[in-house]
């Protein structure tokens, strides 16, 4: 298991150190839940989060995003096997499948569905963009330009 790449140096340094460790045990905690509703086991993510956090870059980047953000850890700890794909993928092919499924997947949905739906791919969103940024992967008018695209698909 590969993840993107990026540069570790240029992450920031987190804000609160003791929120990191929280966070690390609320990950394993959804993991083990998306693992346990599963009954083929194809949604182990226990293998991954055992690479990411030996990882140094993968456990830098996500004490940078634990230790400064409330909200984008809630997005990353809400949607383990997004987060996953994000982080294998990288920050350009997850943008491109949000830009899609917000666009197309939206069809046919009554307006509670729909909402839900908006929300999800939003939170997905913001932290495809927040660690693209990050992590220096897309520099100002890519970000921007991404969160531009996501409102005319939305």
């Amino acid at each position: 298991m590969q993840l993107f790449h990026f540069d570790p140096q240029n992450l920031p340094a987190p804000a609160d150190e003791d929120r990191i460790q929280t966070a690390w045990e609320r990950f394993e905690e959804a993991a083990k839940k998306t693992t346990d509703s599963d009954p083929n086991g194809a949604h182990d993510l226990m293998p991954f989060i055992a690479t990411l956090k030996s990882d140094p870059a993968g456990a830098k980047l996500a004490a940078a995003v634990f230790g400064n953000s409330p909200f984008l850890t809630a997005c990353w700890l809400n949607d383990p096997l997004f987060t996953k794909d994000l982080l294998l993928l990288g920050p350009t092919a997850v943008r491109d499948q949000i830009l899609s499924a917000t666009h197309d997947g939206s069809q046919g949905l009554d307006e509670a569905q729909l909402k839900t739906h908006l929300r999800t791919q939003k939170k997905r969103i913001a932290l495809t963009t927040a660690v693209a940024d990050i992590t220096g992967c897309w520099g100002l008018f890519e970000v921007t330009g991404a969160l531009s695209d996501f409102a005319d698909a939305a």
